[in-house]
């Protein structure tokens, strides 16, 4: 059930960053913007699957701001901690990597 709300909550993020490239994008010179919703819908809090296209003829680039949302100092309770639950991930999905030491 987490999953689901996850990925809801998700998707309202990412509308809203949409909308927010497009008023940006408008306020300084007005050019359409089409926004492509691609998300899929999954039951796995872990699982990458917000996935939006901002594509607009004239416009070469855009600056993404991200912020926290308003409601920021309501959360009382951490729920930061990954969530496999109705996950089926495999081995093959996860990002792999060798650790390694680097000095400047």
């Amino acid at each position: 059930m987490r999953g689901a709300s996850s990925a809801i909550i998700g998707a309202l993020l990412a509308a809203s960053l949409a909308l927010a490239i497009f008023a940006r994008a408008s306020a300084q010179t007005e050019q359409p913007v089409e926004i492509i919703n691609d998300s899929t819908p999954t039951r796995c809090a872990e699982e990458d699957n917000v996935y939006l296209k901002v594509q607009a003829e004239q416009v070469r680039r855009f600056r993404i701001e991200a912020r926290h949302p308003a409601y920021i100092g309501t959360i009382v309770v951490d729920r930061s901690a990954p969530d496999f639950a109705n996950c089926t991930m495999t081995g093959s999905a996860d990002y792999t990597f060798e650790r390694r030491r680097l000095t400047l």
